[in-house]
């Protein structure tokens, strides 16, 4: 065999070694069950082919079902499977990544050295491997793998779009290399299904497009052909991909409510419209031998069939399924679905700060109808016309690329920024004026650079490429989420001593550090790249740049982002990597100024040894084999509820494994879930109205149209200090009556609540519960609540998940009685005189003791080589170690001591300090140890809280920039006062007091 032959053989096998050694690393590491986060559902909506948040994940789905289906019928597998569909598709990732990495060295190699040598080939291997198993083992993309979520799967796709483009240039002088142009097509196609984040590759492509049919290259063509690239991702992006449904939209609109006919009609009839274009394109090209009309109708038809995978996502909605979010039905309510309206909007080029007031004259301008179908009438009728519902803002006030455009988050851009602002005096039509600090374009930038891109970019490069301080979600200060080296003389100044570091965060499995070795490599590579092969240096620093700072850009990120968004750049860090495989070819050319041998070696020693330091550093925090927290959280806080109840959650983490728990593994399918930040959607009151598995509908006596979008979406409360019946309140606001509603400014009628004092008759109507709902109005979400306890009337049981906020109890606190992991809602009131719903709740003793002894799974946290991450450690904490803590000081305040330290125990063994950090609810078990008389216990727990927080502190006294006012607020010094309060003085002064002193803590004698 010639060496070209022998070539192709070596990279060929050598691209699926790569494939195996990854899939290898990432099933070991997989996750059983569900993650949280997205996890939850993505797997959940997978099995059941439903509808999940917007714009949905159809291809993705599909192809979920599919793993999911090869659990064979073992449904405590199908996570697992689902899970395992990200690993492959991960190591398929890093397969074709070695052999875009290969295809770049090949071109340099053969181009600047004339023998194709077996050692050269060894060479570009050893690149290939070094770059992409250097990717494969990175923080944020092995997150990633071993989790059933959307991005690794758009990972492959954009890898193999990206390597297909490639290949198109190997044979571009050919015929058939159009058939690389179609498959492109129909790659993000189908991507369009999973992630919109394969669109970013198309300005590199049309990049290879253009130097490899140009010889003669002109910076005049290159950014011809770069505006061309971002006005084919815009093409795509912002007409094609809403635009057909738009149009479908239009048409169904047309069809049936001008012409009469049924529903359906516009949608059919739109469709024939297209394939009979696509195909008499198709035709007409082949009868005119038009290759470029070929070319373009047959890429174009085949990206609209990957697309088509979005007719799952209207089908399935139409069948009912038990997940349907915002019910995309019809094309109408699909192109809402797939714009994602309902997570709003934000400026990009030029628009509004967060303090520019709306315009004097137009304050509002209208929104786009919502339609809704409407059986009856067999025709679509306007829901809310979203007259007046948009803002109009002042145009004095806007400015070009505004960064800080949120009004919510004002206090949080003055942590970033020193808003100086310019001076800006708004007039209004009735002579008032206002005068307003607008930011600045250059404050705007200084928050773009600080923020946007420095902590919201280059902070994740360095985790992936430098090293992790740890798992904490950062949030700008010193001590949580930073990046890190590993060389104390760069770290120190920094983010502190790290010789200081208390030995819980010592052992944080996310204190990585790669000592910039892989960062190094990869500007290795950069260079090399420029100075041998500048124009595949300029098409992968296109990739880098539109996968990365592009995203930055389009993002515009608010701070206090609830979770770390590092995902979100996998790309980016992809075309670093390429960068990183070239470096080894930079170190073999060190063979100039050193022996040929030690070069050849180091280059050798550096693609081994970069990977593997990476793999060994991140494996503890990646491994998720054997942790169950997800899943265990939703079967215990399910198991917590009456047979037949209604259990009302908050957000995304509580109640996504609870679908998965109901839908996947058909746990207690009569307990009707109710998301409260889903439950101010009139899609989502409708849906609430219909049985659902087991569950039968909730009882709403509001009808549809009473609760549509843009009608009693909020009730203002009235200051009246009379006492209602429940009932007569909900009468009362959902009437239509002009006699029970007020007239606003604007001269529209709304409704109210006439009094923000209620009762509902108890339990076989033996007397009422009365309470106060707090606040100066109501949401939609908490005017269903109360629909729904007027008319259950007991029947069935009601319970709050017990980790929401105190808004999410519309002040039922008294009547809430914890078991488990919820409030149940009794018809008896807490008698105790320290009555309070967090510190002192009712408790049903029976039934918490036997939940958490003999039912609880503790998600495998016992096992210290199970990782517990932030997210864990916040989810599990609240509300396990929370209901432990409550339970065990109600059994000890009732004389049952026994049972109260085996609580303790039993939660403190399960969930230990080395696994989730001591917390206020571990200083509540402390406490509970200590009034069972179980001192040693609480000893114990009490030394563990204390020997944190003193070490915590004494690290936080090295950090650079440290405040008392930042060190009065850190919860460790909290503990410390809770526990000084709780043993007195003879326990500060034997032990504690004089480590408090010595960090100038303050203990009241």
């Amino acid at each position: 065999m010639n060496l070209p032959g022998q070539y192709r053989l070596l990279n060929l096998i050598s691209g699926w070694v790569v494939f195996v050694l990854a899939a290898f690393v990432y099933l070991l590491t997989l996750e059983p069950t569900a993650s949280f986060w997205d996890c939850g559902e993505y797997i959940a909506c997978a099995w059941g082919l439903e509808s999940g948040h917007p714009p949905g994940a159809p291809f993705f789905l599909l192809m979920g079902r599919v793993f999911g289906l090869l659990s064979f019928g073992n449904v405590n597998n199908v996570a697992v499977m689902v899970n395992a569909m990200s690993g492959l598709a991960s190591a398929a990732t890093v397969m074709f990544l070695f052999w875009t990495i290969t295809h770049f060295a090949k071109k340099i190699v053969v181009r600047y050295d004339q023998k194709f040598s077996q050692s050269r080939m060894v060479l570009i291997m050893l690149a290939g491997m070094c770059g992409s198993l250097t990717y494969a083992f990175t923080d944020s993309f092995w997150f990633s793998a071993v989790e059933g979520e959307v991005y690794a799967l758009s990972s492959l796709f954009t890898a193999v779009v990206f390597w297909a483009m490639l290949k198109w240039e190997e044979q571009a002088d050919h015929v058939s290399s159009d058939r690389w142009i179609v498959l492109i097509a129909a790659l993000i196609g189908m991507s369009i299904g999973v992630h919109l984040l394969n669109l970013l590759t198309i300005p590199a492509l049309v990049m290879i497009w253009y130097f490899r049919k140009n010889h003669r290259v002109t910076w005049k063509g290159i950014s011809g052909a770069l505006v061309v690239g971002v006005l084919l991702l815009g093409l795509v992006q912002d007409v094609l991909i809403p635009g057909i449904v738009k149009l479908a939209g239009k048409a169904e609109l047309l069809f049936v409510n001008d012409f009469g006919m049924s529903f359906n009609s516009g949608i059919i009839a739109f469709f024939i419209g297209v394939i009979l274009i696509l195909l008499g394109g198709i035709l007409f090209s082949i009868v005119k031998k038009h290759r470029v009309v070929n070319v373009v109708f047959l890429s174009l038809t085949v990206l609209l069939l990957g697309y088509s995978s979005f007719l799952v996502i209207v089908i399935r909605a139409n069948a009912g399924t038990p997940i349907n979010e915002n019910n995309p039905s019809n094309p109408v309510s699909l192109l809402s679905y797939l714009n994602r309206e309902q997570y709003g909007d934000w400026p990009l080029f030029y628009g509004p700060q967060f303090n520019t007031p709306a315009d004097a004259e137009q304050p509002w301008i209208d929104g786009t109808p919502v339609y809704v179908k409407d059986e009856k009438s067999g025709r679509y009728i306007i829901s809310d016309d979203r007259k007046g519902s948009e803002t109009n803002y002042d145009e004095r006030g806007c400015v070009l690329f505004p960064r800080m455009h949120s009004a919510s988050h004002e206090s949080a851009y003055k942590n970033w920024v020193d808003i100086k602002g310019e001076t800006t005096v708004f007039t209004y039509a009735d002579g008032k004026s206002t005068t307003v600090n607008i930011p600045t374009f250059s404050e705007n930038m200084q928050f773009f650079v600080t923020y946007q891109v420095g902590w919201m970019y280059l902070r994740y490069f360095m985790w992936n490429f430098a090293g992790r301080q740890n798992d904490f979600e950062g949030y700008g200060g010193d001590a949580e989420g930073n990046w890190q080296s590993g060389l104390s003389f760069i770290d120190d100044n920094r983010i502190g001593d790290h010789k200081v570091l208390p030995p819980l965060l010592k052992a944080n499995k996310a204190n990585n550090k790669y000592w910039f070795l892989p960062l190094l490599l990869g500007i290795a590579g950069i260079f090399y790249h420029i100075k041998h092969g500048k124009r595949d240096a300029l098409i992968t620093a296109l990739l880098f740049l539109f996968t990365g700072m592009a995203i930055v850009f389009y993002l515009n990120q608010t701070p206090w982002q609830p979770r770390e968004r590092d995902y979100a750049y996998v790309g980016s860090f992809y075309a670093f990597a390429i960068w990183i495989g070239l470096g080894v070819l930079n170190i073999y050319e060190w063979r100039n100024k050193i022996k040929r041998t030690l070069a050849l070696g180091l280059a050798v020693l550096f693609s081994g040894l970069v990977p593997f330091i990476v793999l060994i550093q991140n494996w503890d925090d990646h491994d998720r084999s054997g942790r169950t927290v997800a899943q265990d959280l939703a079967v215990a806080m399910l198991n917590s509820c009456e047979k037949n109840g209604i259990l009302f959650t908050y957000a995304d983490n509580d109640t996504f494994p609870l679908w998965y728990a109901q839908e996947v593994l058909g746990v207690r399918k009569d307990v009707r879930i109710i998301c409260l930040s889903l439950f101010r959607s009139d899609w989502y009151i409708d849906q609430a109205k219909r049985k659902q598995y087991d569950a039968d509908p909730l009882p709403i006596s509001m009808n549809s149209w009473q609760y549509r979008e843009g009608t009693r979406d909020w009730l203002t409360i009235d200051v009246s200090e009379d006492t209602m019946l429940l009932e007569n309140v909900v009468e009362f606001f959902s009437t239509d009556d002009f006699q029970y509603q007020y007239e606003t400014v604007s001269g529209d009628t709304v409704n109210y609540l006439p009094t923000r004092y209620v009762k509902l008759a108890a339990d076989n109507d033996s007397g009422s519960i009365q309470w106060t709902i707090p606040g100066n109005y109501i949401l939609k979400d908490q005017m269903i609540i109360l629909d729904i306890l007027a008319h259950n009337k007991w029947k069935r049981p009601i319970h709050f998940a017990v980790n929401m906020p105190m808004s999410c109890y519309g002040g039922l606190g008294e009547y809430l009685q914890l078991e488990g992991l919820t409030y149940r809602l009794v018809p008896t009131a807490n008698k105790r005189e320290d009555a309070d719903l967090v510190e002192r709740p009712q408790v049903n003793l029976e039934k918490s003791y036997d939940l958490i002894m003999r039912q609880f799974q503790w998600g495998g946290l016992n096992d210290p080589r199970v990782y517990a991450d932030e997210t864990v450690q916040r989810m599990f904490s609240d509300p396990y170690r929370y209901s432990c803590a409550i339970t065990a000081h109600a059994l000890a305040e009732s004389g049952m001591n026994e049972q109260a330290s085996a609580v303790i125990r039993k939660c403190s063994q399960n969930i230990p300090a080395t696994q989730i950090l001591p917390d206020d609810y571990w200083i509540s078990m402390t406490d509970a140890a200590w009034l069972c008389g179980d001192y040693k216990l609480g000893n114990q727990l009490a030394n563990e809280a204390f020997d944190h927080a003193i070490a915590c502190i004494r690290w936080y006294t090295t950090l650079p920039n440290i405040s008392g006012d930042y060190l009065s607020k850190k919860e460790e010094i909290q503990m410390l006062y809770g526990l000084a309060e709780m043993y007195g003085q003879a326990t500060l002064t034997t032990k504690w007091k004089p480590q408090m002193d010595a960090l100038g803590i303050p203990v009241a004698e």
